[in-house]
C-alpha cells in the first residue's frame, strides 16, 4: 500500500489527472462541434430526462447501494476462506533446522455471533431502501417540474413572438400616407430578445437532460394540462392523496429516532457473545502436518454486563430525549409551513384567475376598438396593448409557478400521469 501512493509524488500524480481532464474537455468540445441537432417533445425529453439527468443518476446510486446492503445482510452468513503463507528461518544457527522453511495453511472463518444481529441489520436495511426509494420519487417530482417550466417559457417565448407579428400587423391598418408613424415603431431589437431567450432555453435544457449525445432544442408541442386553474386550487382536506412521500419521508425519520433509542435503552441489559472456535481447516509448519477434526472444536458463552457506573448511558438517553423533542417541533413546523404555503397558494391561484378573466375582458374591448386615424391615437393604442400584454405574461409566469408548487405535493395528478415517478 506504502508503495502504490508513493511511487509518485503529489504533484506529479495531480498533473496526470489534470492532463486526463484536459483530454476530456478537448473530447468533449470537439464531440460539441460536430454534434447534430434535434427537437424534442416534452414527452421525448421526459424520456431522456428519466435516463440521464445527473440529479436523478445520483439518487439511482443510492437506490443501489440499499438494494446491495439488504442482499448483503445475508451473505454476510457466507463463511470466509483464508489461504496463508509465509516463510520463517533463524538467524542464528544454533536453532532446530525443522522450525525453518515454508508455512501455509487454509482458514475458514464464519461469524456465529452475526446470527444475533441478523434481525436488526435485516430492519434497518428495508428502512434505508425504503427511504432511498422516496427520496428518489420527490427527486423525480422535481426534475420533471424543472423540465415542464422550461417548456412552458419556450410557450410563453413563442406567444411573445406571435404578439410581435400581431403588433405589426396592426401597424399596417394606419393609411399608407402616415409611413412616418410605422417606421418610428419598426422594432429590430425584439428579434434579438427572443433569440437571447430561446439561447438561453436551450442551455436550460440540454443542462437539465445532462445528455450530450446531442444538442436538443425544443420543439412545440401540447404540454400536460394541469387543472389548478381551473379547480380553484388544491383541496387541502384530502389527507390521503397529498404529499404522501413527503410525509413517508417524516415518518422514515421518526423510525430511524425510535431505531435509536432502543439501542440506548439496551445498553442497560447484559451482552450474551456466543462463540465457536475450530482449528484451520489445513495447516502446514516446518515438517508437520494437520487437517480439520472435531475433538478441537470449542463453544464459548460469555456474559457482559457493564453497569453505567460514569452516567454515561443516562446522559445518552437525555440528549436523546431532548433531540427527539426538537425533532417534533421540526416536523410539526415543517407541516404548518407547507399548509400555510399550499393555503398561500390557493388564495393567490384564485386571485390570478380572477385578473385572467379581466385580461380578457380587456383584449375583447381593445381589440373591438376602431382602426386608430391618426398618430397620437396609435401611440395611446399601442401603450394600452404593450401594458396588457406585460401584465399578461406576468400572470402567466405567476400561474406556472403556483401551479407546479401544489403540483409536486398532489399526489392524484402523478397517478394520472401513469406514475411516472416511481418507474
Amino acid at each position: 500500500m506504502f508503495l502504490s501512493v508513493s511511487c509518485k509524488s503529489v504533484e506529479e500524480n495531480l498533473e496526470t489527472n489534470e492532463v486526463n481532464l484536459r483530454e476530456l474537455w478537448r473530447s468533449n468540445l470537439d464531440k460539441l462541434d460536430n454534434s447534430d441537432e434535434e427537437f424534442v417533445s416534452f414527452t421525448e425529453a421526459l424520456e431522456i430526462l428519466l435516463e440521464s439527468n445527473i440529479d436523478l443518476t445520483t439518487s439511482e446510486m443510492d437506490l443501489f447501494r440499499a438494494e446491495n446492503d439488504l442482499k448483503f445482510v445475508y451473505r454476510d452468513l457466507i463463511p470466509k476462506l483464508t489461504l496463508k503463507g509465509g516463510y520463517s528461518e533463524f538467524i542464528s544457527g544454533s536453532a532446530s533446522v525443522f522450525a525453518n522453511g515454508w508455512t501455509y495453511g487454509i482458514d475458514s472463518f464464519f461469524n456465529f455471533a452475526y446470527l444475533q444481529q441478523i434481525p436488526s441489520r435485516l430492519y434497518t436495511s428495508r428502512l434505508s431502501l425504503v427511504r432511498a426509494n422516496t427520496s428518489k420519487t420527490l427527486k423525480i417530482r422535481k426534475a420533471v417540474i424543472e423540465l415542464y417550466k422550461i417548456f412552458r417559457e419556450q410557450e410563453m417565448l413563442e406567444k411573445s413572438i406571435e404578439f410581435s407579428l400581431w403588433k405589426d400587423s396592426f401597424k399596417k391598418r394606419l393609411p399608407v400616407e402616415d409611413l412616418a408613424a410605422i417606421l418610428f415603431y419598426k422594432d429590430n431589437s425584439s428579434e434579438k430578445v427572443f433569440e437571447e431567450k430561446g439561447r438561453k432555453l436551450q442551455l436550460r435544457l440540454n443542462d437539465h437532460l445532462s445528455d450530450s449525445s446531442k444538442i436538443w432544442r425544443i420543439r412545440p408541442t401540447q404540454l400536460i394540462k394541469l387543472p389548478y386553474v381551473d379547480q380553484g386550487g388544491l383541496n387541502l382536506e384530502l389527507i390521503e392523496h397529498i404529499a404522501q412521500d413527503q410525509i413517508k419521508l417524516m415518518a422514515i425519520e421518526l423510525e430511524g429516532a425510535r431505531l435509536r433509542s432502543r439501542q440506548i435503552d439496551l445498553q442497560y441489559w447484559p451482552d450474551l457473545n456466543l462463540s465457536v472456535s475450530t482449528p484451520s481447516l489445513f495447516r502446514f509448519s516446518g515438517q508437520s502436518k494437520s487437517l480439520w477434526n472435531t475433538d478441537n472444536i470449542r463453544v464459548g458463552a460469555d456474559l457482559i454486563w457493564q453497569l453505567d457506573t460514569r452516567g454515561k448511558i443516562k446522559r445518552q438517553k437525555q440528549e436523546f430525549i431532548r433531540e427527539r423533542e426538537v425533532q417534533d417541533k421540526v416536523l410539526e413546523k415543517k407541516i404548518v409551513s407547507w399548509l400555510l404555503q399550499l393555503s398561500q397558494v390557493n388564495e393567490q391561484l384564485n386571485t390570478v384567475r380572477t385578473q385572467l378573466k379581466k385580461q380578457q375582458v380587456r383584449w375583447q374591448i381593445l381589440n373591438s376598438l376602431s382602426v386608430p386615424t391618426t398618430m397620437s391615437v396609435f401611440q395611446e393604442r399601442m401603450q394600452l396593448f404593450e401594458k396588457w400584454w406585460m401584465t399578461s405574461q406576468v400572470l402567466e409566469k405567476e400561474i406556472v409557478e403556483l401551479e407546479t408548487a401544489l403540483w409536486f405535493f398532489d399526489d392524484t395528478q402523478w397517478q394520472i400521469l401513469g406514475e411516472i415517478d416511481r418507474n
